[in-house]
């Protein structure tokens, strides 16, 4: 768990370095300086211009001059330029020294108030390092303002979301006053969490690592904890695991590094007891003292002694053969010609000071070889004191761990290159262990599946398959999920699955098995979006089920055409009573036959007419059209009809109308059935045939009646297929296709056509006929 903390630490402090260094590279522009120094705040504003886009971790851009008073702000915010900012935590600091700082957690003032971590730089003359401590008068005056770069605190999550705690584990990071920079169980963002009361924090807070187990209080459990200090910025990471899991973790794995690793501290630690006993004993036993520096001289360790200061006075074969150097050429020099240039001043000032105040400092060291090739050690340097308790001289026991460090940055590649391949492929990929709890997941998982990231919590029902599929899958395929949840360890699986939104997901399977312990550890899955082809194909079947209606349409309508043919000229001759004299009887039923024959032949003709209209092969025969002398002969045909309601047909023209290019008798046709239909409908008061032109671009035709009217729910059947609205149009008769076969012709011709009824009061039915002949886009659609 130490490991793991100062592994977490270690991302923690490359990250914060990498962002100081970013503000110290934006704050050091000679364009920003001159600026600055000038007085111009709004064209060094302009200059910072594109920085959050360039780098959008950063949420918001300030600039401040030396009295901490608001001179530029991004994304722009005018209300705020000239307010001071001379209260806050972060100014105190950066005013004893004017280096870059890093802030503790914070509530921004700005809209939205959320939690904010801020990096501050001061931007000083041009030659002046930004990072130089500035604290003397004659430095402060060489401070010209202050830049600070605003951090939402979800990006520390990321950087150390990847670091396996293990099961039931998790990490957080605090801030130098205790508080939560980031914790899994905690909304640290809206709320200021502190926990500066907790023990192993306030050790933490001190600059102090550790381990132990702790009694946690809410969980009511005993659990392991390791601290890392995040030198420098005085920020902490703790890890913490379930004792359980732990020392479950410890049986298995660090058995190994414990043989390993503790050997070679251990012998470290040994050695630097067998060189304080030599420097004892010698007084004692020149045989002992032998045999101790054979011991050292042939340890595979190195083990070095110095003067207080550094200069080198013995040194190990084993420090020969590592670093390349003879005795010869370090005795009596500094120790500091393995310096590599790697560590900050700040890393050897930590290192001196706590050796010279007596304790033991351990750490590594990534040190240059005599040849130039840098490697890596790891150190413990401990203080050597005379009889009287006075440090004379310095031992350093280190290990060479350079192959270690490049296994251990080979694995964090791999597992870059894995996480990389993961977000660049289409699929979304989804772990789980054999318990079904999910452990990794990709982000197009995320957006396949629209998780919102806040879903997949930390409480263990959340994290688990069947928690997703109760949540996202349509709770009608209650079968799928059953499948999706009873597979078999060892076996393969390939199903669909429907989410709630109706999309599809193509979802294959496959398990994860230790040969070599001979057990499942889990189940990998990869989702693919078919919901585009589940279209297409269902888009393919509904074509060919219409093709299959038309065509039995089209060849039942040609097949009645004969035996109707035949029984109409039947009755033809029946009716000449050539056969016979008829009674009048007889002739009342003939009569209701030859009205059902009728009939039957006008189904059969709309039949047809619709099924030519709808595969396109009608053919417009368009002609000139003088609309008033066209329409009015129309009229004058359905006038005895009309007479014998005892209903009124009243035509009105606009003045003046254009001739009309369109095919005569296909909208003899419309006008046809929109009268008679509304002849049909109305027993009493008058049907109006209104024409008129609407900007020299369509000629608008309006059938409107004083009938019985459409109900509401009614109109949005009247123009499909075989459709009789109401109780009284399956009274009086009718095929049903009259207005879609309307709709058609008038769609030919590139018009559209409408109704408005109020129930018990009448009906107005219109179409429109465009001027200018064009194709419309429903016959292009149908010809293509």
């Amino acid at each position: 768990k130490k490991a793991v903390a100062y592994l977490a630490a270690s991302i923690v402090h490359e990250h914060l370095d990498a962002l100081v260094n970013l503000g110290i590279s934006l704050a050091d522009r000679p364009s920003l300086i001159r600026n600055v120094e000038g007085g111009n705040w709004p064209e060094a504003m302009s200059i910072m211009q594109g920085v959050i886009e360039e780098f959008p971790m950063i949420d918001r851009l300030l600039m401040y001059d030396p009295g901490a008073t608001i001179k530029g702000i991004l994304p722009e915010m005018p209300e705020f330029v000239g307010q001071s900012r001379a209260d806050r935590e972060w100014y105190v600091q950066v005013k004893k020294r004017w280096i870059p700082y890093v802030s503790a957690v914070y509530k921004r003032g700005t809209e939205p108030r959320v939690n904010f971590v801020s990096i501050l730089i001061p931007i000083k003359t041009k030659g002046t390092l930004v990072n130089s401590d500035s604290s003397s008068e004659q430095e402060r005056a060489k401070v010209l303002g202050l830049l600070q770069m605003q951090f939402k605190l979800n990006i520390f999550s990321k950087w150390i979301k990847n670091v396996n705690v293990g099961q039931n584990g998790l990490i957080y990071i605090i801030d130098q006053q205790g508080q939560i920079v980031y914790h899994p169980r905690f909304n640290s963002e809206e709320k200021v969490v502190n926990f500066s009361s907790v023990p192993l924090v306030q050790e933490l807070l001190k600059g102090k690592r550790g381990a132990g187990v702790n009694y946690n209080p809410v969980e009511k459990q005993n659990r392991v904890a390791a601290f890392e200090p995040v030198s420098e910025y005085g920020w902490g990471v703790v890890v913490t695991q379930a004792e359980a899991f732990a020392f479950d973790q410890r049986d298995k794995d660090l058995r190994r590094i414990v043989i390993i690793y503790g050997v070679a501290f251990i012998g470290a630690f040994l050695f630097g007891v067998f060189i304080l006993y030599t420097l004892w004993a010698q007084r004692h036993s020149s045989e002992k003292i032998h045999q101790l520096m054979r011991a050292i001289e042939q340890s595979p360790v190195t083990v070095v002694i110095t003067t207080l200061e550094g200069k080198i006075e013995y040194a190990n074969p084993a420090f020969e053969r590592i670093s390349g150097y003879t005795l010869g050429e370090v005795i009596g020099n500094n120790s500091r010609i393995l310096k590599s240039g790697e560590h900050p001043k700040e890393f050897y000032q930590n290192l001196w000071k706590t050796i010279k105040s007596g304790g033991i400092w351990k750490g590594e060291f990534h040190n240059r070889k005599k040849s130039g090739e840098l490697y890596w050690e790891t150190a413990s340097i401990s203080p050597i004191k005379d009889s009287k308790g006075t440090i004379t001289h310095f031992v350093a026991v280190k290990e060479d761990i350079t192959d270690r460090k490049k296994i251990e940055q080979e694995i964090w590649l791999k597992n870059k290159f894995l996480r990389l391949q993961q977000e660049v492929i289409p699929e979304g990929i989804l772990f789980v262990d054999e318990q079904g709890r999910i452990v990794s997941y990709n982000q197009r998982f995320m957006d396949m599946w629209q998780i919102p990231e806040d879903v997949i919590g930390s409480r263990s029902d959340e994290r688990t398959v069947e928690f997703i599929l109760n949540k996202f899958v349509d709770p009608k395929k209650f079968v799928q999920r059953m499948k999706f949840l009873s597979l078999e360890p060892d076996k393969k699986s390939q199903e669909e699955i429907v989410l709630v939104d109706g999309r599809v997901l193509d979802c294959y399977s496959s398990p994860i098995f230790n040969e070599q312990e001979n057990r499942n550890l889990g189940r990998i899955w990869f989702f693919r979006d078919i919901s585009d082809r589940k279209k297409a194909e269902e888009a393919v079947k509904l074509q060919h089920i219409y093709e299959m209606q038309k065509q039995f349409s089209y060849t039942v309508s040609h097949e009645l055409r004969t035996p109707l043919t035949a029984m109409k000229s039947s009755l033809d001759i029946l009716n000449t009573e050539l056969p016979g004299k008829l009674s009048d009887e007889q002739k009342m039923f003939l009569g209701r036959v030859q009205l059902s024959i009728d009939r039957l032949g006008i189904l059969i003709n709309d039949v047809l007419d619709l099924a030519k209209f709808e595969s396109g092969s009608v053919p417009l025969d368009r002609q000139s059209l003088s609309v008033k002398e066209y329409v009015q002969e129309i009229v004058d045909l359905q006038t005895p009809l009309a007479n014998q309601k005892g209903v009124q047909l009243v035509t009105e023209f606009q003045s003046d109308l254009p001739k009309l290019l369109a095919d005569k008798n296909r909208l003899v046709q419309v006008f046809n059935n929109l009268i008679s239909n509304a002849l049909k409908f109305t027993d009493k008061g008058q049907v109006t045939i209104t024409v008129s032109c609407e900007d020299n671009k369509n000629m608008i035709f309006r059938v409107r009646d004083t009938g019985i009217g459409i109900k509401k729910e009614d109109l949005s059947k009247l123009f499909g297929k075989f459709q009789q609205v109401g109780s009284v149009s399956h009274q009086l008769g009718g095929t049903g296709l009259g207005l879609s076969i309307c709709k058609q012709i008038v769609e030919m011709h590139g018009g559209e056509i409408s109704v408005e009824s109020q129930y018990g009061k009448g009906s107005t039915f219109s179409f429109t006929i465009p001027l200018d002949p064009q194709i419309p886009l429903t016959m292009i659609k149908k010809l293509i």
